[in-house]
């Protein structure tokens, strides 16, 4: 009020008393050697200040009108209790919801979905909400392991994901790489391109192995040559794991010893997929345009080669509705569609 003000200023012009106008007026005193009037603008300011120099910030706890207003202030509610003097206070608190989903960014955030997977949370939907380029990330194979596949959604959001891998191993390994280098469970991989080179010991794709429950792949695309011991795939290296893929088209060339730098032994590779070792597969309106190259010059035992699955041998599996356009090259076992079907197929249309 001007009139409080007024009495409360000298005739130099300074303020030399507070101007208290309510009973119920808050004072603060604080040092200028120490505070600014910035530092005192939040008491989180005022402690860090404090603290940086050794000193302390007071408050009348023992005054019940400031008491309460301090608890009020950070969010609590006071009360006195039956007996009329204890006094409790209660406060809201929000507890973080489990996370069941990510946003995928970039390559770093791309690490960390796969390093979640990896710990544990293998059923975290992952949307992809940019291209990305993994081929600076040279420990990135995919996500999901052997011991803890991806179980989880994985929306590609029509985006490309371009890689480097090289992962090599031995008989008894589980070096599978893709986007998502395991899956099985309920996974569901959708809508995402892939682009660059994958040279890994136990194959590779889209998807490089699913290894139980069931798979589904669908609307991805392929563009990288992919190579490797055995087996590979545009879209799946290896199905394990029952799986259905959907609408999926490859363009990348398969088997290149030259462009992986990996070695194909024996074979079982095919534009869509390198081996169906899972029952009741299913493999519709998929096309391939990737060139099946016939690396046995590196050993002359090269089969079970196709456009679109290299072997199928799991039970009562089906290819439908699918085509190839594309060279395929091997020594034997070798098709348009699958090279070798065993007992395997119980629809081919």
């Amino acid at each position: 009020d001007a009139g409080a003000v007024q009495a409360s200023t000298g005739a130099d012009g300074n303020l030399y008393a507070y101007p208290a106008t309510a009973d119920n007026g808050y004072f603060m005193f604080y040092n200028k050697e120490y505070f600014t009037e910035e530092d005192v603008q939040t008491l989180d300011g005022m402690l860090a200040k404090a603290a940086a120099a050794g000193k302390y910030v007071g408050f009348p706890m023992s005054d019940a009108w400031y008491l309460y207003s301090f608890f009020q202030g950070a969010g609590l509610e006071m009360h006195v209790t039956e007996d009329g003097v204890t006094k409790t206070c209660t406060q809201a608190i929000t507890v973080n919801a489990a996370e069941t989903e990510m946003k995928i960014y970039t390559a770093d955030d791309l690490v960390s979905f796969a390093n979640k997977v990896k710990a544990g949370k293998t059923t975290l939907k992952g949307i992809l909400m940019a291209n990305i380029d993994m081929t600076g990330v040279s420990d990135f194979v995919g996500v999901g392991t052997y011991e803890q596949p991806y179980a989880g959604e994985f929306d590609g959001g029509s985006f490309t994901v371009t890689v480097d891998i090289h992962a090599d191993g031995t008989p008894g390994t589980h070096n599978s790489a893709g986007i998502i280098a395991y899956a099985g469970n309920g996974a569901y991989i959708h809508d995402v391109t892939l682009k660059g080179v994958i040279g890994a010991y136990n194959g590779g794709g889209v998807v490089g192995c699913t290894v139980s429950g069931e798979t589904k792949i669908a609307n991805c695309v392929n563009y990288a040559v992919i190579n490797g011991s055995n087996p590979n795939g545009g879209i799946l290296g290896e199905a394990k794991g029952k799986v259905t893929i959907l609408d999926c088209v490859n363009y990348g060339v398969i088997g290149s010893v030259d462009k992986t730098g990996m070695t194909s032994y024996d074979g079982s590779n095919g534009g869509i997929v390198g081996r169906l070792a899972a029952d009741g597969c299913v493999i519709e309106n998929c096309v391939n345009h990737g060139e099946l190259v016939d690396p046995s010059g590196n050993r002359g035992n090269y089969a079970n080669v196709a456009g679109i699955v290299g072997e199928v041998a799991g039970s009562n599996c089906v290819i439908r509705a699918c085509y190839n356009d594309a060279k395929v090259s091997a020594q034997k076992n070798v098709g348009g569609i699958a090279g070798t079907t065993g007992y395997g197929i119980s629809g081919l249309t």
